[in-house]
């Protein structure tokens, strides 16, 4: 294992949410707030929102393989401990930036 590889992943794992915490100041600013009704400025924050969240579900899947590969964890095999539920809240996560993507799609045509 990579001596420095816990401080790398500390921090990808800081740049993520650095990310996804900008992208839902994003949302709030051009999906919620009153700017929604400036069709440019609405569309063109989306778009940026969805760029930065396309970046932190490519990012943090990523960066969970790594975890994985490097210490050596199956989620289907052996004993269960704190390496794997970080494993398991890291997909978790992942499918819920998913969700959030299909929603901002979808408020795009809308």
């Amino acid at each position: 294992m990579d001596p420095d590889y816990f401080s790398t992943y500390s921090n990808n794992s800081k740049n993520i949410c650095v990310c996804t915490a900008i992208s839902i100041i994003i949302i709030f600013l051009f999906v919620i707030s009153p700017l929604k009704q400036h069709l440019f400025v609405s569309m063109s924050g989306k778009i940026v929102a969805l760029l930065i969240l396309a970046y932190v579900l490519v990012k943090n899947y990523m960066n969970t393989n790594y975890f994985s590969q490097s210490t050596n964890s199956n989620l289907l095999k052996g004993e269960w401990n704190s390496i794997k539920t970080n494993i398991l809240c890291s997909y978790v996560f992942s499918f819920f930036i998913l969700l959030l993507i299909f929603t901002l799609i979808k408020h795009m045509f809308l």
